[in-house]
């Protein structure tokens, strides 16, 4: 074994978890943990640069989503970025089902009540 560390984890998780690591019976496992990062929610432009880097990534024009549009999803996802994707990936549904080319503000609300995200 020569003193060499065997063993390297990752842990990865939503809010759920810092709160659970937090329990006494888990002191041990969170005392060996040596580095935390947390990311916290986007802003606006952050949230609206994000869908833009998304739609990149896919291969996709960033004029999918109107201003507007990316505004509002900020404001239903809390610029939490799962939600942000749940919500775009809504949209984008919703826009194929309907054969239009651009999500705007409409866009968005109807795919909140038709998806059950809000």
């Amino acid at each position: 074994m020569n003193h060499v560390f065997l063993l390297k984890s990752f842990l990865s998780g939503q809010e759920g978890l810092a709160f659970l690591l937090n329990r006494s019976i888990h002191t041990d496992l969170t005392h060996r943990i040596g580095v935390r990062c947390r990311l916290g929610s986007l802003s606006k432009s952050q949230t609206a640069a994000y869908i833009d880097h998304r739609l990149r990534c896919a291969g996709a024009a960033e004029k999918l989503f109107e201003p507007e549009a990316k505004s509002i999803i900020h404001d239903y996802s809390g610029g939490v970025p799962r939600q942000i994707n749940n919500i775009a990936t809504a949209c984008l549904i919703n826009a194929a089902s309907k054969n239009l080319q651009t999500v705007n503000e409409l866009l968005v609300n109807e795919a909140m009540t038709e998806f059950k995200l809000i």
